[in-house]
Parts: structure tokens; sequence; C-alpha cells
């Protein structure tokens, strides 16, 4: 049997500052905890969502290729933050790639949690 993730990895991180303690440890049951190293793709845009991500430690590069094939990065995500979210805002697909920048641990929740 897989060890439980400890709680005290999200607790004080806004999202999940007001959730009690049973409910954290059934949100990590959950979550799938994986690692990215530097320069590989998390998502790709245009890519089917099927999860979102909460990064907890690293930094995170959003990638947007344009109409006419450039590369914009409007964004980067850091330690504490979840990406990937397009589901909860009523997108189908990714809008954008999602590359780690550096050496990456992040959890990941299936979009049928």
């Amino acid at each position: 049997m897989a060890q439980a993730l400890d709680i005290s990895l999200i607790r004080d991180l806004p999202p999940f500052r007001d959730m009690d303690d049973p409910a954290l440890d059934e949100l990590l049951t959950l979550a799938h905890p994986a690692r990215y190293p530097k320069g590989s793709v998390v998502f790709s845009q245009d890519e089917p969502i099927h999860s979102f991500f909460l990064l907890l430690d690293g930094l995170i590069r959003v990638v947007k290729l344009t109409k006419d094939g450039e590369q914009v990065v409007p964004r980067y995500f850091s330690s504490g933050e979840l990406f990937g979210i397009g589901k909860a805002i009523g997108l189908s697909a990714y809008p954008a790639s999602s590359i780690a920048a550096v050496d990456c641990v992040v959890l990941a929740w299936s979009n049928h949690i």
C-alpha cells in the first residue's frame, strides 16, 4: 500500500487553508505526486484537460503558441500555486502548455474527482 501524503504539504496554502484535517486527508488520498525534470512538459496546449495540479516545488513556465506560430510566455507558476484549472472555468482543452522551468514536484488530481 502506498504511503499517505502528509497534510502539512498543503495545510497552509491559500486554496486549502480553510479545510479541516479530515478533508485535507481525503483530498490527498486522491492526489498523484509526480516529478518533472527541467524542460519536461506537464501538459500541452490544446490537449484535452485531464487533471489539475498543485506545484509543491519548482517553477512552471506557461507557453502559448499563437496563430502566427510565435511562442508567448504569459506567466510563471511558483511553489504553492494551482495550475491547469481550465476545467473549473468551463474549458475542455488546455489553453497553453506548461513546462518545468526547473526540476518540479507536483500533486495532480484527475478532473473526475
